[in-house]
């Protein structure tokens, strides 16, 4: 009778550890989860709207300290350096009681944040951790906001919409870009709202308008990162939503050199491929610290389903091959990663590229970075993505 007993207990445990297992990754966090909830506040302006979106996950940056290797005392702030977005570059050399003076909080307060620029106008949200919001509106007020009211919307307020007050500048704020811009911030609990102009802050707040988390030109690229196989922890992501340029010059004619085509006609395979135009693009910093993923996704309108086999060879061959007009060398050199491409079908017009690529972290001064995406963002922004010029 026992044993019947013992073994009846041991088939539940076993079966118990089986069904646990088999469930257990249905609970795994998606890549996008935190960029996502984020992205949810912002209003969708449409397809026409230039956008660039930066997302930083702070917390998970300070998780990884190899810039500490010399020992040097850091503030909490700098600790959050990796994944600082590049609009709020200045604030990683500010100290932490000059921010905290400034805005009521620091860097070391804030889990997630995310910043939205359409110059003029920007808007930021920002994550703090629990009970750190309370010092927001004291620090505003001694920073010369006023609670105000305007259409219905309650916000503390400073300056005239979508423009500087050069006597308000204060590289400390993480709201006045380095200008004194305008601001309208709204708190609610630890999750601040924060725009340039109230009309911004009037459509993140308004129920009922559609969202950027589900706009058609960023939805597949959220996506797409969730499809990425990885166990590193998503630090940081930039979203563009005009990527047109990405791949329509190549940059040795915009610097007037000549590539021979005796020597790289054999390394690149010939496809009959029509003029593509990449229209939105996610850059994205993975890492779990002595390692980094860099992943570039985009999507495409392609002719057909029989077009997606060829594009990712030929953007693949393109990365082990093709020589920056830059570095003279391929991405591959550059990065010393394999890239691993992806293209697949995505919900509505367009197809979706990714590419993902990992390799060794790079340690820099107080911060580090993930070497891939340092070398596809830079390249993005000097024209130099070689790999995708088809």
């Amino acid at each position: 009778m026992r044993f019947l007993i013992a073994a009846f207990v041991l088939t539940l445990i076993v079966g118990l550890v089986v069904t646990l297992h088999m469930v257990a990754p249905a609970f795994a966090e998606p890549h996008s989860a935190r960029l996502r909830a984020l992205l949810a506040e912002f209003p969708d302006p449409g397809s026409d709207a230039r956008l660039e979106i930066e997302f930083s996950d702070l917390a998970a940056a300070r998780k990884h300290r190899l810039f500490e290797a010399d020992g040097t005392a850091l503030e909490p702030g700098a600790l959050s350096g990796r994944a600082m977005p590049q609009s709020l570059q200045m604030l990683a050399l500010s100290d932490d009681a000059g921010m905290r003076q400034a805005v009521g909080f620091s860097l070391a307060d804030v889990g997630q944040m995310a910043v939205l620029l359409a110059p003029p106008a920007r808007a930021m949200i920002v994550d703090l951790y629990p009970g750190a919001g309370a010092a927001v509106p004291a620090a505003l007020d001694g920073a010369g906001y006023a609670e105000t009211v305007q259409g219905g919307v309650t916000a503390w307020a400073r300056g005239q919409d979508l423009r500087p007050d050069f006597d308000a500048i204060d590289q400390t704020d993480p709201f006045g870009a380095g200008l004194g811009m305008a601001s309208r911030v709204q708190l609610a609990d630890d999750r601040l709202l924060q725009a340039s102009g109230w009309s911004l802050l009037s459509a993140m707040t308004a129920p009922g308008t559609p969202r950027l988390a589900d706009a058609p030109l960023v939805s597949p690229l959220l996506d797409a990162l969730d499809h990425v196989e990885t166990n590193e922890r998503l630090v940081a992501a930039t979203i563009w939503t005009d990527a047109r340029s990405l791949g329509a010059l190549d940059p040795a004619l915009l610097l007037g050199q000549q590539i021979d085509p005796q020597v790289t006609a054999p390394e690149w395979p010939h496809f009959d491929m029509p003029a593509l135009t990449w229209r939105s693009a996610l850059f994205a910093d993975f890492t779990d610290g002595p390692t980094s993923t860099g992943v570039l996704v985009l999507t495409v309108a392609l002719p057909d389903a029989v077009m997606a086999a060829p594009l990712a060879e030929r953007i693949a061959t393109n990365w082990s091959s093709r020589p920056s007009a830059l570095s003279g060398q391929s991405f591959a050199e550059m990065t010393g990663a394999e890239a691993e491409i992806r293209v697949e079908a995505a919900d509505g017009e367009y197809w979706v590229v990714t590419l993902a690529a990992t390799g060794a972290t790079e340690p820099a001064g107080f911060r580090s970075y993930g070497h891939v995406f340092r070398r596809l963002y830079e390249g993005a922004l000097s024209n130099d993505l070689v790999f995708l010029n088809l």
